[in-house]
Order: structure tokens, then sequence, then C-alpha cells
């Protein structure tokens, strides 16, 4: 696999550039990767200065930050191969430290940076975890709760389902075990990092009296949530909300996933 820059990019002297590659990846949960500078650039004096190694359950473009130790300007292309993708087996004994099993996957590895699809800047570790909370019809396997919790989980984010039904487990393929449909908003582990409202716009006016209780960092209210009434309500009550689907916010479609049964 190789990787391409965006733009077209001079290199000169002791200059360096950030782009991002063409290609989205998705690693599994036993497959990491490192990348490396193609011969061909390297005997140029150019060389990718990107993450060592791309750990499992990577969601997202790559980020290079490509230097260039030469005199000599080198012009980089779109759709130019300048990198190699090298995947690696890994194991996860059971007894190894620092290694988490969450919503019934395999055993994942945190990080920083999930699902980008540009270049992204140094951002600093954040002591939330990927939590994301979806209320919404999420046992109707066509509705858009219910995609967007399998969307999230293919992400690798930590899953928490909620539905007024409750009190039920949901199957999905992104999960090698179900997950627990919690009841309310109230009932899901903190501290929440994302919470997604695909409800009818007053079905969201109630609930955000829960949801002011939860403090999520984001609050994203999808098209036909997002009305004045329930904007306003949510600035009240001193929440910031997104008007923006959640599904899209990750990159993807909501018709993109393709419907199963539960």
């Amino acid at each position: 696999m190789t990787s391409k820059p965006r733009t077209t990019t001079q290199k000169c002297h002791e200059v360096f550039t950030r782009e991002s590659t063409l290609e989205y990846l998705k690693l599994p949960y036993d497959v990491s990767g490192q990348v490396l500078t193609k011969s061909s650039l390297a005997r140029r004096f150019i060389t990718i200065e990107t993450a060592p190694w791309i750990h499992p359950l990577y969601r997202g473009c790559l980020t290079l930050e490509i230097a260039n130790s030469s005199n000599i300007a080198v012009p980089l292309r779109p759709g130019e191969s300048i990198g190699q993708l090298v995947l690696f087996s890994v194991d996860f004994p059971d007894s190894e430290p620092g290694v988490r099993l969450d919503n019934g996957a395999k055993d994942r590895i945190e990080g920083t940076y999930f699902g980008p699809v540009s270049p992204e800047l140094p951002m600093r570790p954040i002591a939330l975890d990927r939590r994301a909370v979806i209320v919404g019809e999420v046992n109707n396997t066509r509705s858009f709760a219910h995609r967007c919790v399998r969307a999230y989980c293919d992400g690798g984010w930590l899953v928490h389902p909620v539905s007024r039904i409750g009190n039920r487990q949901l199957r999905i393929r992104e999960c090698q075990q179900p997950l627990e449909v919690l009841k309310s908003v109230l009932e899901a582990p903190q501290p929440v990092y994302r919470l997604m409202l695909y409800l009818s716009p007053d079905e969201a006016m109630r609930s955000l009296e829960d949801v002011v209780n939860v403090q999520p960092r984001e609050l994203f209210l999808p098209p036909g949530v997002d009305t004045q009434e329930v904007i306003a309500k949510a600035r009240k009550l001193g929440l910031k909300p997104t008007c923006a689907c959640g599904i899209v916010h990750l990159g993807i479609s909501p018709f993109s996933i393709r419907l199963c049964a539960i």
C-alpha cells in the first residue's frame, strides 16, 4: 500500500510540510502498521516523519510530516506514491498490562487521533474516554440511531445505546457480544464524550433535562431534531449543541451502512 499527498508540494532545503494520505485506513484489532519512505524519495533526501507506529483499530487518513534535508527542491504531486505501509500481526496475551476489554470487542488500545480525513495538528491527549451515548430507536435496524451505533462501534468508540424500551440487548455485527441498551442517559457511565439525540423534537425537549445532568463534552442534534426550540432550550441549560448528524461527523454517509437483522 502506498501513501499519497493531497496537493502539489515543492520541497526545498530544510522545509517541512504536513500532508495526509488519500487512503482511509481501518485496521483490525490484531494488526498494527508502520509507514516507510519509498526508496526513490529517500535517495533524494525526502523523509516521512510520521508517527512510527499505527496502533490496532486505527481509523482515518494518516497525517504525514514530510521533510527535505537536501538543498534541492523536489516536487510532490497529488496521487504520487511517496510511502509504503508495512503491516504487522499483533498478539495480546491476557495478562498484558494496559489492554482493556470493552463493549465485548477484542482488546483495544486507546489513542488521541480517531477518524481524521485531513492533516491534523498535534492534540493534547484527552482525559475523557471516547465514549458515545446514542439515544433513539436503536433496536430498529432502519433507524439512524441504529446506524449510528454501528458506525461508532466500527470506529472504535465506547458505545452506550439508549432507548425508552431499555433493558434489552442489541446485537450488531460490529461487536462480537451484545450491547446493553440503557433506558436513560443517566445510566450511562461517566464521563460522556459525545451524546447524540435521534429523537423527535418533543422527545428531545424532554430528554435535555437528563442530558444536562450528564454534561457531555459534545451534544449532537441531527437534522429534524435541531429545531429552534430544542436549540434554545439546550443553550438555556448551558449546553453547546452541534447541529449535525453524528454519523456524517465520522466522515461516512448513513446510507453507506448496510442494513442487517439484529
